[in-house]
């Protein structure tokens, strides 16, 4: 289920910087029951993550939150130089479909 209550914005924001990959997954996820500003700082990092599944869990939060355009210099910088093409490529569609 999904992470609520009223300490959860501070909880999940603490959790897209932890060093540990499977609780910035659970952060990038947990975003999708954030309001749109919560969401947008947890995915911003989420998406500046080193790790690839984080970035595309990430990705996946974006599309179901509809939070593309206040993330799309994000997602044209992930499109670019992401470490993997599916990645480049998923966000590369998400900034076509912005325009």
């Amino acid at each position: 289920g999904y992470i609520g209550g009223t300490a959860s914005k501070e909880v999940l924001k603490a959790a897209a910087a932890n060093k540990f990959s499977t609780v910035r997954l659970a952060a990038a996820f947990g975003a999708q029951s954030q309001d749109a500003k919560t969401a947008t700082e947890i995915l911003s990092l989420s998406l500046d993550d080193n790790d690839a599944g984080v970035v595309k869990l990430a990705l996946r939060s974006v599309v179901a939150k509809n939070l593309g355009a206040p993330l799309k210099l994000k997602l044209q910088s992930i499109s670019k130089a992401a470490p993997t093409e599916g990645l480049k490529s998923s966000a590369a569609a998400m900034v076509k479909n912005l325009k």
